[in-house]
Protein backbone atom coordinates (compact mmCIF):
# COMPACT_ATOMS: atom_id res chain seq x y z
CA UNK A 1 0.00 0.00 0.00
CA UNK A 2 2.88 2.36 0.70
CA UNK A 3 4.09 1.98 -2.87
CA UNK A 4 0.62 3.02 -3.98
CA UNK A 5 0.92 6.08 -1.74
CA UNK A 6 4.23 7.02 -3.33
CA UNK A 7 2.86 6.69 -6.84
CA UNK A 8 -0.18 8.78 -6.01
CA UNK A 9 1.87 11.43 -4.26
CA UNK A 10 4.42 11.70 -7.03
CA UNK A 11 1.71 11.77 -9.64
CA UNK A 12 0.11 14.67 -7.81
CA UNK A 13 3.43 16.48 -7.48
CA UNK A 14 4.32 15.95 -11.14
CA UNK A 15 0.89 17.12 -12.20
CA UNK A 16 1.45 20.35 -10.32
CA UNK A 17 4.80 20.81 -12.10
CA UNK A 18 3.71 20.05 -15.66
CA UNK A 19 2.85 23.65 -16.45
CA UNK A 20 6.15 25.06 -15.25
CA UNK A 21 7.40 25.81 -18.78
CA UNK A 22 4.34 27.79 -19.65
CA UNK A 23 2.03 27.89 -16.68
CA UNK A 24 1.79 27.85 -12.93
CA UNK A 25 4.83 26.80 -10.91
CA UNK A 26 4.22 24.43 -7.97
CA UNK A 27 4.32 25.81 -4.44
CA UNK A 28 7.86 25.40 -3.16
CA UNK A 29 6.63 25.14 0.41
CA UNK A 30 5.03 21.73 -0.13
CA UNK A 31 7.52 19.31 1.34
CA UNK A 32 5.70 16.11 2.31
CA UNK A 33 7.77 12.98 1.69
CA UNK A 34 6.32 9.85 0.18
CA UNK A 35 6.61 6.50 1.95
CA UNK A 36 8.63 3.44 1.08
CA UNK A 37 8.73 -0.16 2.17
CA UNK A 38 11.58 -1.42 4.28
CA UNK A 39 12.80 -4.83 5.51
CA UNK A 40 10.59 -6.70 3.10
CA UNK A 41 7.47 -4.97 4.38
CA UNK A 42 7.87 -6.10 8.01
CA UNK A 43 7.78 -2.54 9.31
CA UNK A 44 4.69 -1.38 7.44
CA UNK A 45 2.47 0.57 9.81
CA UNK A 46 -0.98 -0.71 10.71
CA UNK A 47 -3.92 0.66 8.78
CA UNK A 48 -5.45 2.46 11.71
CA UNK A 49 -2.68 3.68 13.99
CA UNK A 50 0.79 2.73 12.75
CA UNK A 51 1.53 1.05 16.08
CA UNK A 52 2.44 -2.52 15.07
CA UNK A 53 5.87 -3.67 16.13
CA UNK A 54 8.32 -5.11 13.61
CA UNK A 55 7.14 -8.61 14.45
CA UNK A 56 3.56 -7.58 13.77
CA UNK A 57 2.30 -7.68 17.38
CA UNK A 58 0.20 -4.63 18.26
CA UNK A 59 1.50 -2.51 21.14
CA UNK A 60 -0.89 -1.57 23.91
CA UNK A 61 -0.16 2.12 23.36
CA UNK A 62 2.31 2.97 20.64
CA UNK A 63 3.59 6.20 19.07
CA UNK A 64 0.54 6.54 16.81
CA UNK A 65 -2.10 4.57 18.70
CA UNK A 66 -5.40 6.51 18.84
CA UNK A 67 -7.16 7.12 22.14
CA UNK A 68 -10.37 5.21 22.87
CA UNK A 69 -11.94 8.43 24.10
CA UNK A 70 -11.27 11.87 22.66
CA UNK A 71 -8.42 13.75 24.33
CA UNK A 72 -8.29 17.54 24.14
CA UNK A 73 -4.96 19.29 23.74
CA UNK A 74 -4.86 23.06 24.20
CA UNK A 75 -2.13 24.43 21.94
CA UNK A 76 -0.68 27.90 21.30
CA UNK A 77 -0.81 28.16 17.51
CA UNK A 78 1.52 30.33 15.42
CA UNK A 79 -0.03 32.01 12.38
CA UNK A 80 1.85 32.22 9.09
CA UNK A 81 0.08 34.94 7.14
CA UNK A 82 1.76 33.76 3.94
CA UNK A 83 -0.11 30.46 3.88
CA UNK A 84 -3.22 29.96 1.79
CA UNK A 85 -5.78 27.46 3.06
CA UNK A 86 -8.64 25.79 1.27
CA UNK A 87 -11.95 27.63 1.49
CA UNK A 88 -13.30 27.43 5.04
CA UNK A 89 -10.00 26.27 6.55
CA UNK A 90 -7.57 28.19 8.75
CA UNK A 91 -4.85 27.51 11.30
CA UNK A 92 -7.44 26.17 13.78
CA UNK A 93 -9.36 23.99 11.33
CA UNK A 94 -7.58 22.24 8.46
CA UNK A 95 -6.62 18.75 7.25
CA UNK A 96 -4.01 18.51 10.00
CA UNK A 97 -6.29 19.36 12.91
CA UNK A 98 -8.85 17.00 11.42
CA UNK A 99 -6.11 14.40 10.98
CA UNK A 100 -5.14 14.56 14.66
CA UNK A 101 -8.80 13.88 15.46
CA UNK A 102 -9.47 11.23 12.82
CA UNK A 103 -6.23 9.27 13.22
CA UNK A 104 -5.34 9.83 16.88
CA UNK A 105 -8.64 10.95 18.46
CA UNK A 106 -6.88 14.09 19.71
CA UNK A 107 -8.82 17.34 19.56
CA UNK A 108 -6.31 20.16 19.07
CA UNK A 109 -7.89 23.40 20.22
CA UNK A 110 -6.24 26.83 20.21
CA UNK A 111 -5.24 28.42 23.49
CA UNK A 112 -4.57 31.47 21.31
CA UNK A 113 -3.22 32.27 17.87
CA UNK A 114 -0.60 34.87 16.99
CA UNK A 115 2.02 35.70 14.37
CA UNK A 116 5.75 35.39 15.04
CA UNK A 117 6.62 38.40 17.24
CA UNK A 118 3.26 38.52 19.00
CA UNK A 119 3.45 34.79 19.58
CA UNK A 120 6.59 34.93 21.69
CA UNK A 121 5.30 38.03 23.48
CA UNK A 122 2.27 35.99 24.52
CA UNK A 123 4.59 33.22 25.69
CA UNK A 124 6.45 35.76 27.85
CA UNK A 125 3.15 36.86 29.40
CA UNK A 126 2.21 33.22 30.02
CA UNK A 127 5.52 32.71 31.82
CA UNK A 128 4.92 35.79 33.95
CA UNK A 129 1.40 34.59 34.80
CA UNK A 130 2.64 31.01 35.33
CA UNK A 131 -0.25 29.87 33.21
CA UNK A 132 0.82 27.89 30.15
CA UNK A 133 -1.34 26.17 27.55
CA UNK A 134 -0.87 22.40 27.29
CA UNK A 135 1.65 22.78 24.46
CA UNK A 136 3.56 25.73 23.05
CA UNK A 137 6.67 26.56 21.07
CA UNK A 138 9.36 28.53 22.88
CA UNK A 139 12.75 30.05 22.20
CA UNK A 140 15.87 29.04 24.10
CA UNK A 141 15.76 31.76 26.75
CA UNK A 142 12.06 31.08 27.38
CA UNK A 143 12.77 27.40 27.87
CA UNK A 144 15.29 28.26 30.57
CA UNK A 145 12.83 30.60 32.28
CA UNK A 146 10.11 27.94 32.26
CA UNK A 147 12.46 25.34 33.73
CA UNK A 148 13.51 27.71 36.49
CA UNK A 149 9.86 28.54 37.25
CA UNK A 150 8.95 24.81 37.39
CA UNK A 151 6.24 25.22 34.75
CA UNK A 152 7.09 22.26 32.50
CA UNK A 153 6.33 18.57 32.36
CA UNK A 154 9.37 16.31 32.53
CA UNK A 155 9.07 14.58 29.17
CA UNK A 156 11.91 12.10 29.71
CA UNK A 157 9.78 8.98 30.17
CA UNK A 158 7.11 10.20 27.74
CA UNK A 159 9.75 10.61 25.07
CA UNK A 160 11.28 7.19 25.68
CA UNK A 161 7.90 5.46 25.55
CA UNK A 162 6.06 7.43 22.87
CA UNK A 163 8.55 9.08 20.51
CA UNK A 164 8.55 7.24 17.19
CA UNK A 165 11.67 5.73 15.67
CA UNK A 166 11.56 8.47 13.04
CA UNK A 167 11.65 11.25 15.65
CA UNK A 168 14.32 9.48 17.69
CA UNK A 169 16.33 9.08 14.49
CA UNK A 170 16.16 12.82 13.85
CA UNK A 171 17.44 13.54 17.36
CA UNK A 172 20.27 11.04 16.93
CA UNK A 173 21.49 13.09 13.97
CA UNK A 174 21.56 16.25 16.11
CA UNK A 175 22.34 14.99 19.63
CA UNK A 176 23.69 18.33 20.84
CA UNK A 177 20.48 20.10 19.85
CA UNK A 178 18.41 17.34 21.50
CA UNK A 179 20.44 17.57 24.71
CA UNK A 180 20.03 21.35 24.78
CA UNK A 181 16.39 20.74 25.73
CA UNK A 182 17.46 19.03 28.95
CA UNK A 183 18.20 20.31 32.44
CA UNK A 184 19.82 18.10 35.09
CA UNK A 185 19.36 15.17 32.75
CA UNK A 186 15.61 15.70 32.40
CA UNK A 187 13.98 16.45 29.07
CA UNK A 188 11.82 19.58 29.16
CA UNK A 189 12.03 20.91 25.61
CA UNK A 190 11.86 18.85 22.41
CA UNK A 191 14.19 20.47 19.88
CA UNK A 192 12.44 21.29 16.60
CA UNK A 193 15.73 21.10 14.66
CA UNK A 194 16.54 22.55 11.25
CA UNK A 195 17.27 21.22 7.76
CA UNK A 196 20.86 20.34 8.59
CA UNK A 197 24.38 21.71 8.05
CA UNK A 198 24.19 21.56 4.25
CA UNK A 199 22.04 24.69 4.36
CA UNK A 200 24.69 26.64 6.27
CA UNK A 201 27.51 26.39 3.72
CA UNK A 202 27.69 29.81 2.07
CA UNK A 203 29.21 29.82 -1.42
CA UNK A 204 30.69 32.51 -3.63
CA UNK A 205 28.23 33.31 -6.43
CA UNK A 206 29.69 34.34 -9.81
CA UNK A 207 27.90 35.58 -12.92
CA UNK A 208 27.96 32.62 -15.33
CA UNK A 209 27.67 34.68 -18.51
CA UNK A 210 30.41 37.11 -17.49
CA UNK A 211 32.85 34.36 -16.50
CA UNK A 212 32.22 32.29 -19.63
CA UNK A 213 32.25 35.37 -21.83
CA UNK A 214 35.84 36.04 -20.78
CA UNK A 215 36.85 32.33 -20.82
CA UNK A 216 37.98 32.55 -17.20
CA UNK A 217 38.95 29.50 -15.17
CA UNK A 218 37.22 28.63 -11.91
CA UNK A 219 38.86 30.54 -9.03
CA UNK A 220 41.21 28.35 -6.99
CA UNK A 221 42.67 31.08 -4.76
CA UNK A 222 41.64 34.44 -3.41
CA UNK A 223 44.09 36.02 -5.86
CA UNK A 224 42.17 34.30 -8.68
CA UNK A 225 38.95 35.81 -7.35
CA UNK A 226 40.48 39.29 -7.25
CA UNK A 227 41.83 38.89 -10.81
CA UNK A 228 38.37 37.84 -11.95
CA UNK A 229 36.78 40.91 -10.34
CA UNK A 230 39.29 43.16 -12.08
CA UNK A 231 38.41 41.54 -15.41
CA UNK A 232 34.69 42.04 -14.69
CA UNK A 233 35.31 45.71 -13.92
CA UNK A 234 37.24 46.27 -17.11
CA UNK A 235 34.83 44.41 -19.40
CA UNK A 236 31.42 44.81 -17.78
CA UNK A 237 31.68 47.80 -15.45
CA UNK A 238 31.32 45.86 -12.19
CA UNK A 239 31.42 48.11 -9.14
CA UNK A 240 33.18 45.50 -7.01
CA UNK A 241 32.70 42.30 -5.04
CA UNK A 242 29.32 42.61 -3.31
CA UNK A 243 29.72 44.03 0.20
CA UNK A 244 27.14 45.64 2.47
CA UNK A 245 27.25 47.55 5.73
CA UNK A 246 26.79 44.41 7.83
CA UNK A 247 29.99 42.97 6.28
CA UNK A 248 28.13 39.65 5.82
CA UNK A 249 29.64 38.95 2.41
CA UNK A 250 33.20 39.64 3.56
CA UNK A 251 32.66 37.42 6.60
CA UNK A 252 31.67 34.61 4.24
CA UNK A 253 35.12 34.99 2.65
CA UNK A 254 36.94 35.19 6.02
CA UNK A 255 37.62 31.41 6.26
CA UNK A 256 39.98 31.88 3.30
CA UNK A 257 42.40 33.36 5.86
CA UNK A 258 41.46 30.86 8.59
CA UNK A 259 39.27 33.48 10.27
CA UNK A 260 35.88 32.58 11.72
CA UNK A 261 33.99 35.71 12.75
CA UNK A 262 30.81 35.57 14.83
CA UNK A 263 31.38 32.09 16.28
CA UNK A 264 33.23 30.75 19.34
CA UNK A 265 36.15 28.45 18.56
CA UNK A 266 38.85 26.43 20.33
CA UNK A 267 42.14 28.18 20.89
CA UNK A 268 45.66 26.66 20.98
CA UNK A 269 45.79 27.14 24.76
CA UNK A 270 42.69 24.97 25.25
CA UNK A 271 40.39 27.88 25.95
CA UNK A 272 37.42 28.98 23.85
CA UNK A 273 37.75 32.36 22.14
CA UNK A 274 35.62 34.55 19.92
CA UNK A 275 36.54 34.11 16.26
CA UNK A 276 36.12 37.77 15.41
CA UNK A 277 39.04 38.87 17.59
CA UNK A 278 41.65 36.29 16.60
CA UNK A 279 44.86 37.20 14.69
CA UNK A 280 43.56 35.60 11.47
CA UNK A 281 40.78 38.18 11.42
CA UNK A 282 43.39 40.92 11.36
CA UNK A 283 44.95 39.29 8.27
CA UNK A 284 41.58 39.24 6.52
CA UNK A 285 40.95 42.89 7.39
CA UNK A 286 44.36 43.87 6.02
CA UNK A 287 43.46 42.23 2.70
CA UNK A 288 40.04 43.89 2.58
CA UNK A 289 41.55 47.29 3.32
CA UNK A 290 43.81 46.78 0.33
CA UNK A 291 40.82 45.73 -1.77
CA UNK A 292 38.98 48.89 -0.78
CA UNK A 293 41.97 51.01 -1.75
CA UNK A 294 42.18 49.27 -5.15
CA UNK A 295 38.42 49.42 -5.79
CA UNK A 296 37.94 45.65 -5.59
CA UNK A 297 34.97 46.26 -3.29
CA UNK A 298 32.31 48.93 -3.63
CA UNK A 299 33.44 52.28 -2.19
CA UNK A 300 29.89 52.89 -0.87
CA UNK A 301 29.54 49.59 0.98
CA UNK A 302 29.14 51.26 4.40
CA UNK A 303 25.90 52.84 3.13
CA UNK A 304 24.68 49.73 1.29
CA UNK A 305 22.09 47.34 2.74
CA UNK A 306 20.95 43.96 1.47
CA UNK A 307 18.22 45.40 -0.73
CA UNK A 308 20.73 47.69 -2.43
CA UNK A 309 23.04 44.73 -3.08
CA UNK A 310 20.25 42.91 -4.86
CA UNK A 311 19.41 46.05 -6.80
CA UNK A 312 23.03 46.37 -7.92
CA UNK A 313 23.07 42.72 -9.01
CA UNK A 314 19.91 43.19 -11.10
CA UNK A 315 21.37 46.41 -12.60
CA UNK A 316 24.46 44.65 -13.99
CA UNK A 317 26.82 46.06 -11.36
CA UNK A 318 27.80 42.86 -9.52
CA UNK A 319 29.61 39.80 -10.86
CA UNK A 320 30.91 38.25 -7.62
CA UNK A 321 28.46 37.86 -4.74
CA UNK A 322 29.43 35.78 -1.66
CA UNK A 323 26.09 35.00 -0.03
CA UNK A 324 23.59 32.53 1.36
CA UNK A 325 22.21 29.56 -0.55
CA UNK A 326 18.82 31.24 -1.04
CA UNK A 327 20.05 34.15 -3.15
CA UNK A 328 18.47 32.46 -6.18
CA UNK A 329 15.02 33.39 -4.87
CA UNK A 330 15.92 37.06 -4.53
CA UNK A 331 18.60 38.54 -6.80
CA UNK A 332 18.83 35.35 -8.87
CA UNK A 333 15.19 35.38 -9.94
CA UNK A 334 15.19 39.11 -10.67
CA UNK A 335 18.39 38.86 -12.71
CA UNK A 336 16.90 36.23 -15.01
CA UNK A 337 13.66 38.20 -15.36
CA UNK A 338 15.44 41.45 -16.18
CA UNK A 339 18.71 40.45 -17.82
CA UNK A 340 17.94 37.20 -19.60
CA UNK A 341 18.32 33.48 -19.20
CA UNK A 342 22.13 33.38 -19.09
CA UNK A 343 22.46 36.00 -16.35
CA UNK A 344 22.36 33.59 -13.46
CA UNK A 345 25.00 33.04 -10.81
CA UNK A 346 26.94 29.83 -10.28
CA UNK A 347 28.16 28.70 -6.87
CA UNK A 348 31.83 28.12 -5.98
CA UNK A 349 33.57 27.20 -2.73
CA UNK A 350 35.45 29.90 -0.86
CA UNK A 351 39.01 29.79 -2.25
CA UNK A 352 42.03 29.82 0.06
CA UNK A 353 44.10 32.96 0.60
CA UNK A 354 47.16 31.18 1.95
CA UNK A 355 47.08 27.62 0.60
CA UNK A 356 45.50 26.26 3.78
CA UNK A 357 42.33 24.21 4.09
CA UNK A 358 39.16 26.29 4.17
CA UNK A 359 36.74 25.27 6.91
CA UNK A 360 33.13 26.44 6.97
CA UNK A 361 31.46 27.67 10.18
CA UNK A 362 28.39 25.88 11.48
CA UNK A 363 25.91 27.23 13.99
CA UNK A 364 23.14 25.47 15.84
CA UNK A 365 20.10 25.93 13.62
CA UNK A 366 17.66 24.81 16.29
CA UNK A 367 16.03 27.99 17.54
CA UNK A 368 12.86 26.66 19.17
CA UNK A 369 11.49 23.87 21.35
CA UNK A 370 8.17 22.16 21.94
CA UNK A 371 7.26 22.25 25.62
CA UNK A 372 4.38 20.72 27.57
CA UNK A 373 2.80 22.32 30.61
CA UNK A 374 3.28 20.63 33.96
CA UNK A 375 -0.51 20.71 34.27
CA UNK A 376 -1.22 18.94 30.97
CA UNK A 377 -3.44 15.91 31.59
CA UNK A 378 -2.22 13.94 28.58
CA UNK A 379 1.38 14.94 27.82
CA UNK A 380 1.84 11.89 25.59
CA UNK A 381 -0.80 13.37 23.23
CA UNK A 382 1.70 16.08 22.25
CA UNK A 383 4.28 13.40 21.43
CA UNK A 384 1.76 11.51 19.29
CA UNK A 385 0.96 14.64 17.29
CA UNK A 386 4.67 15.22 16.72
CA UNK A 387 5.01 11.60 15.56
CA UNK A 388 2.05 12.08 13.22
CA UNK A 389 3.76 14.94 11.38
CA UNK A 390 7.11 13.15 11.20
CA UNK A 391 5.51 9.93 9.98
CA UNK A 392 3.50 11.61 7.25
CA UNK A 393 6.49 13.65 6.10
CA UNK A 394 8.85 10.68 6.10
CA UNK A 395 6.71 7.70 5.15
CA UNK A 396 3.08 8.67 4.72
CA UNK A 397 0.04 7.14 6.36
CA UNK A 398 -1.19 5.39 3.25
CA UNK A 399 -3.49 2.64 4.36
CA UNK A 400 -7.09 3.71 4.37
CA UNK A 401 -6.37 7.09 2.76
CA UNK A 402 -7.92 8.03 -0.53
CA UNK A 403 -6.07 10.07 -3.15
CA UNK A 404 -8.16 13.06 -2.10
CA UNK A 405 -7.00 12.65 1.50
CA UNK A 406 -3.39 12.39 0.40
CA UNK A 407 -3.67 15.61 -1.57
CA UNK A 408 -5.34 17.26 1.43
CA UNK A 409 -2.36 16.36 3.60
CA UNK A 410 0.02 17.32 0.80
CA UNK A 411 0.92 20.75 2.20
CA UNK A 412 3.26 20.08 5.09
CA UNK A 413 3.38 23.79 5.94
CA UNK A 414 -0.23 23.69 7.09
CA UNK A 415 0.70 21.48 10.01
CA UNK A 416 0.83 23.36 13.30
CA UNK A 417 4.38 24.68 13.72
CA UNK A 418 4.24 23.87 17.41
CA UNK A 419 3.61 20.16 16.75
CA UNK A 420 6.43 19.28 14.39
CA UNK A 421 10.15 18.59 14.31
CA UNK A 422 12.30 18.82 11.20
CA UNK A 423 14.27 16.08 9.48
CA UNK A 424 17.90 17.32 9.72
CA UNK A 425 18.81 15.35 6.60
CA UNK A 426 15.85 16.53 4.54
CA UNK A 427 17.68 18.97 2.27
CA UNK A 428 20.78 16.82 1.87
CA UNK A 429 18.79 13.72 0.95
CA UNK A 430 16.63 15.76 -1.41
CA UNK A 431 19.69 17.18 -3.17
CA UNK A 432 21.39 13.81 -3.57
CA UNK A 433 18.34 12.16 -5.11
CA UNK A 434 17.03 15.06 -7.20
CA UNK A 435 20.40 16.16 -8.59
CA UNK A 436 21.37 12.62 -9.57
CA UNK A 437 17.98 12.15 -11.21
CA UNK A 438 18.40 15.38 -13.16
CA UNK A 439 21.93 14.49 -14.24
CA UNK A 440 20.75 11.10 -15.47
CA UNK A 441 17.49 12.39 -16.92
CA UNK A 442 15.66 9.66 -15.01
CA UNK A 443 13.04 10.52 -12.41
CA UNK A 444 12.28 6.94 -11.34
CA UNK A 445 14.24 7.25 -8.09
CA UNK A 446 12.24 10.23 -6.82
CA UNK A 447 10.36 9.24 -3.68
CA UNK A 448 9.07 12.43 -2.09
CA UNK A 449 7.31 15.60 -3.09
CA UNK A 450 10.29 17.75 -2.17
CA UNK A 451 12.56 15.65 -4.38
CA UNK A 452 10.02 15.95 -7.17
CA UNK A 453 9.83 19.71 -6.71
CA UNK A 454 13.62 20.04 -6.76
CA UNK A 455 13.85 17.88 -9.88
CA UNK A 456 11.14 19.93 -11.58
CA UNK A 457 12.96 23.19 -10.80
CA UNK A 458 16.18 21.88 -12.30
CA UNK A 459 14.48 20.59 -15.43
CA UNK A 460 12.23 23.61 -15.90
CA UNK A 461 15.15 26.02 -15.78
CA UNK A 462 17.37 23.92 -18.02
CA UNK A 463 14.65 23.13 -20.53
CA UNK A 464 12.94 26.48 -20.83
CA UNK A 465 14.76 29.06 -18.69
CA UNK A 466 11.77 29.51 -16.38
CA UNK A 467 12.57 32.42 -14.05
CA UNK A 468 10.26 30.93 -11.42
CA UNK A 469 12.54 27.87 -11.27
CA UNK A 470 15.89 29.65 -11.01
CA UNK A 471 15.87 29.75 -7.19
CA UNK A 472 15.44 25.98 -7.02
CA UNK A 473 17.93 25.46 -9.82
CA UNK A 474 20.62 27.51 -8.04
CA UNK A 475 20.00 25.48 -4.89
CA UNK A 476 19.54 21.92 -6.18
CA UNK A 477 21.30 21.64 -9.56
CA UNK A 478 23.94 18.87 -9.84
CA UNK A 479 26.70 21.30 -10.85
CA UNK A 480 27.75 24.70 -9.46
CA UNK A 481 24.67 25.05 -7.26
CA UNK A 482 24.65 25.91 -3.56
CA UNK A 483 24.18 22.30 -2.50
CA UNK A 484 26.58 20.84 -5.08
CA UNK A 485 29.23 23.01 -3.40
CA UNK A 486 28.06 22.19 0.13
CA UNK A 487 27.68 18.40 -0.21
CA UNK A 488 31.40 17.49 -0.57
CA UNK A 489 32.24 19.93 2.22
CA UNK A 490 29.78 18.23 4.56
CA UNK A 491 30.86 14.76 3.40
CA UNK A 492 34.53 15.51 4.09
CA UNK A 493 33.85 17.23 7.41
CA UNK A 494 35.54 20.47 6.39
CA UNK A 495 33.54 22.45 8.95
CA UNK A 496 34.16 24.21 12.25
CA UNK A 497 31.30 24.19 14.73
CA UNK A 498 30.40 27.06 16.97
CA UNK A 499 31.27 25.97 20.52
CA UNK A 500 28.19 27.80 21.79
CA UNK A 501 25.44 25.44 20.71
CA UNK A 502 21.81 26.37 21.36
CA UNK A 503 22.17 27.56 24.97
CA UNK A 504 23.74 31.03 25.17
CA UNK A 505 25.41 32.05 28.43
CA UNK A 506 23.45 34.72 30.27
CA UNK A 507 26.07 37.47 29.91
CA UNK A 508 26.31 36.90 26.16
CA UNK A 509 22.53 36.96 25.78
CA UNK A 510 22.15 40.14 27.84
CA UNK A 511 24.70 41.99 25.73
CA UNK A 512 22.75 41.21 22.57
CA UNK A 513 24.44 42.73 19.54
CA UNK A 514 26.41 45.33 21.50
CA UNK A 515 29.77 43.55 21.27
CA UNK A 516 29.36 42.70 17.59
CA UNK A 517 28.31 46.27 16.84
CA UNK A 518 31.59 47.51 18.34
CA UNK A 519 33.53 45.17 16.06
CA UNK A 520 31.52 45.94 12.91
CA UNK A 521 32.09 49.66 13.38
CA UNK A 522 35.81 49.13 13.97
CA UNK A 523 36.19 46.70 11.07
CA UNK A 524 34.53 49.22 8.75
CA UNK A 525 36.97 51.93 9.82
CA UNK A 526 39.90 49.62 9.13
CA UNK A 527 38.61 48.57 5.70
CA UNK A 528 37.92 52.14 4.57
CA UNK A 529 41.33 53.32 5.78
CA UNK A 530 39.94 55.66 8.41
CA UNK A 531 42.25 53.91 10.87
CA UNK A 532 45.31 51.70 10.24
CA UNK A 533 45.10 47.91 10.32
CA UNK A 534 46.95 47.85 13.66
CA UNK A 535 43.89 49.54 15.18
CA UNK A 536 42.57 45.98 15.32
CA UNK A 537 44.58 45.39 18.50
CA UNK A 538 43.03 48.46 20.14
CA UNK A 539 39.57 47.34 18.96
CA UNK A 540 40.02 43.94 20.58
CA UNK A 541 40.84 45.62 23.89
CA UNK A 542 37.72 47.80 23.57
CA UNK A 543 35.65 44.68 22.93
CA UNK A 544 37.11 42.93 25.97
CA UNK A 545 36.51 45.92 28.23
CA UNK A 546 32.94 46.39 27.00
CA UNK A 547 32.01 42.90 28.18
CA UNK A 548 33.96 40.56 25.95
CA UNK A 549 36.04 39.21 28.83
CA UNK A 550 32.90 38.46 30.83
CA UNK A 551 31.32 36.76 27.83
CA UNK A 552 34.46 34.69 27.22
CA UNK A 553 34.58 33.62 30.88
CA UNK A 554 30.95 32.43 30.83
CA UNK A 555 31.37 30.63 27.51
CA UNK A 556 34.34 28.71 28.90
CA UNK A 557 32.49 27.90 32.10
CA UNK A 558 29.53 26.49 30.13
CA UNK A 559 31.29 24.85 27.17
CA UNK A 560 34.95 24.51 28.13
CA UNK A 561 36.56 21.17 28.87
Amino acid sequence: MKKRFVSLLLAAAMAMSLAACGGKEPDGSQESDGGKESDGGNTVQSAQDGSESQAGTPEADGPLTPYDETVTLEVALMINSGLNYESGDDITNNPWTRGYKDKLNIEVVPAYTAEWDDYFTKINLAIADKNLPDVCMVQTYQLQQMIEADLLYDMTEIYEQYASDIVKGYMAIEPESFDSGKSDGKLYGIAQLGVGPIAQINPVWIRQDWKNGLNLDDPKTIDDLVAMEKAFQEEYGSTGIAVDQSLTTLKILAPAWGAYPDIWIDQPDGQIGYGSIQPEMKEALAAWAEWYKEGIINSNFSLTNGDKLNEDAVNNKVGIYPFKNWVGWSAGTDMISNLGREAYMEAYPVPSANGGKVLYPLNCDNFSYIVVSKNCENPEAAMKCINFYAHLEKEGIADGMSQEEILSYFNIDHAAQVLRVQDPNLDRDTFLVASQAAAAGDDSALSSTKQTQAYADIKNFLDCGDSAAVGGYMLWAPYKSAYSVAEPIIASGDVIKNKVWAITPEAVAQMGTTLDDILTEGFTKIITGEVPVDYFDTLVEEWRTAGGDTATKEVNEMYGS
